[in-house]
């Protein structure tokens, strides 16, 4: 059993660590983000105003740190300015806030019977993995990324615990999890994927078994759908729209589009290589029949540059290559 010092530096030291590094540490493309004084126009506009909450959230922490900000200390202030403006360390502050939410949700998933057989170096090591990819992926700034992650991580624990137990208010749970979170960003549409992935088996085509699967995943794909269209319903805006735009061609031809694409194949294949089984590989074939309908989506309006859309996947596929399935899953 872990000591508690250490679960202390693995749920919180080590992402503010690893984020404080990616937040004043590197430059990138994106770096002008440091010199912004409030939120930008883009924030309340095109696909930014379907995904208001954690939008809202950010600037509630900037209003926050702002006035705590004026009255520091003059040396301390301009310390801080050297490295970005307020908005900028009240960025920090969200992002940082939200990973070390999701890295306890990923001490709390690594706790559960379905990862008893890997030790507890293995876990350690996954855990440190993730928490690292989610930081270095961070370079672009986006007010929904780290609540996103986070909502992904926490209905992934419940989605664990519905698949060992088979309790309703769990599935429930899980189904107002992805309201919430469908508020934030589609996303959550990959927690659906990973549900269905642990119940999609050989056996699925016949009757019996596609009923039960049927109604597995029932209310949580209502429960997406609801949020999803509602906001589109009930947000009445001409600037808001599904997409910022169509990048198909770029995300085939651009050399740092495709080195995108690669890395996510490359994580595919680590993963199966590290899988604990045969079954372990199945289930990540599975998710990742699952996720098509999201990964065509980004091919044709995301920038795959931007390596952070295939993070809740991989963290996806992580922890189906070390969970333990002894016997094909019954749903009962």
């Amino acid at each position: 059993m872990q000591k508690i010092t250490d679960k202390i530096t693995i749920i919180f030291f080590l992402p503010i660590t690893f984020l404080t590094i990616v937040f004043y540490g590197f430059n990138s493309a994106y770096y002008p983000y440091a010199q912004l004084e409030k939120l930008p126009d883009y924030y309340y506009s095109n696909i930014y105003n379907y995904r208001f909450l954690s939008r809202d959230a950010l600037a509630w922490v900037f209003e926050q740190f702002n006035a705590v900000f004026i009255n520091l200390n003059p040396t301390i202030k301009e310390y801080a300015l050297h490295y970005g403006t307020p908005f900028y360390h009240s960025f920090f502050l969200f992002n940082a806030f939200f990973l070390v939410l999701t890295s306890f949700s990923l001490s709390e998933i690594l706790a559960l019977k379905i990862f008893a057989k890997s030790s507890e170096k293995a876990k350690l090591t996954i855990h440190i993995l993730i928490l690292l990819l989610i930081s270095i992926t961070s370079y672009v700034l986006t007010p929904y990324d780290s609540p996103a992650l986070f909502l992904f991580a926490i209905t992934l624990f419940f989605t664990l615990k519905y698949f060992e137990e088979r309790k309703l208010q769990q599935l429930i749970i899980i189904s107002a999890l992805i309201f919430i979170s469908t508020l934030n960003r589609e996303t959550s549409s990959l927690n659906i994927a990973f549900l269905g992935a642990l119940f999609l088996n050989k056996e699925i085509l016949k009757k019996e078994k596609l009923q039960q699967f049927v109604k597995i995943i029932a209310l949580p794909v209502f429960a997406f759908l609801l949020a999803y269209i509602s906001v589109r319903v009930f947000i009445k805006t001409e600037e808001a729209t599904i997409s910022e735009g169509i990048y198909l061609v770029q995300n085939l031809t651009k050399p740092n589009n495709i080195l995108g694409i690669l890395f996510f194949i490359i994580f595919i294949r680590l993963t199966q290589k590290i899988s604990s089984s045969k079954q372990n590989i199945s289930k990540i074939s599975a998710f990742l029949l699952l996720c098509m309908p999201y990964l065509l989506m980004i091919l044709m309006v995301g920038i795959l540059w931007e390596i952070r859309l295939f993070i809740p996947i991989i963290i996806g596929m992580i922890l189906l290559s070390q969970m333990n399935f002894e016997e094909e899953t019954k749903m009962d």
